[in-house]
């Protein structure tokens, strides 16, 4: 696999799991389950286009503007490119369902396109090993990722990302990732979370 088609592949697990997240985001803000200082948090951490001083009220309608209008059209388009991008390694079948994500954001249905990428998980879990690896890498330094800018425990999926390193190839740069993990699970330091984003975004830029 070129490792371009590796880059995509990673993308793709980055941005359907902020497509996920987004949606949770919107359900928890429509029910109104989320507290002021948790809207609050989430405006602070994860940069949206709301202001944390207004009312709460004022900062939901804000955020779901800021979700509907920018950031949801933005992530499927990034997922639409990044399929087409990997669509060498992928199924044809998975491509597909992956285009009905497009299509039904296109018609407003932000629920329902959430919910094909149940399908299409499925149906990248079935691809080729390597394939699968490399999405799912993306995965979960996505949830990594968030996890440490909210200040959330990130030990859990710091493992889940160290599994899939190892199901990589031994013997080259990737190891280092595993190195970093472990330091980044014992420390909990975003310092040390920094270094790890590093390594990985310079190992698909540059090689192994």
């Amino acid at each position: 696999m070129l490792l371009s088609t590796a880059n995509h592949l990673v993308w793709l697990g980055r941005y359907s799991e902020r497509l996920y997240y987004y949606d949770n985001i919107m359900k928890q803000l429509v029910k109104g389950s989320l507290k002021k200082a948790q809207v609050q948090h989430l405006i602070s951490h994860l940069g949206f286009d709301a202001d944390p001083s207004q009312p709460i009220k004022f900062m939901k309608a804000q955020m779901l503007r800021d979700l509907e209008q920018n950031k949801i059209p933005t992530v499927i388009q990034s997922i639409e490119t990044n399929v087409q991008e990997a669509k060498g390694v992928i199924g044809k079948d998975t491509a597909e369902l992956y285009n009905l994500i497009k299509r039904l954001s296109s018609a407003g249905t932000y629920r329902a396109a959430t919910l094909q990428l149940h399908a299409c998980n499925a149906a990248m879990a079935q691809e080729h090993p390597s394939v699968t690896c490399c999405w799912q890498l993306g995965r979960r330094f996505e949830q990594l990722e968030r996890a440490v800018f909210l200040n959330e425990d990130s030990v859990a999926v710091s493992l889940e990302f160290k599994h899939w390193i190892n199901k990589l190839p031994e013997n080259t740069r990737w190891r280092e990732l595993i190195r970093l993990s472990n330091q980044m699970i014992k420390s909990q330091q975003l310092s040390d979370f920094e270094l790890l984003s590093q390594e990985f975004s310079t190992i698909l830029q540059q090689g192994v």
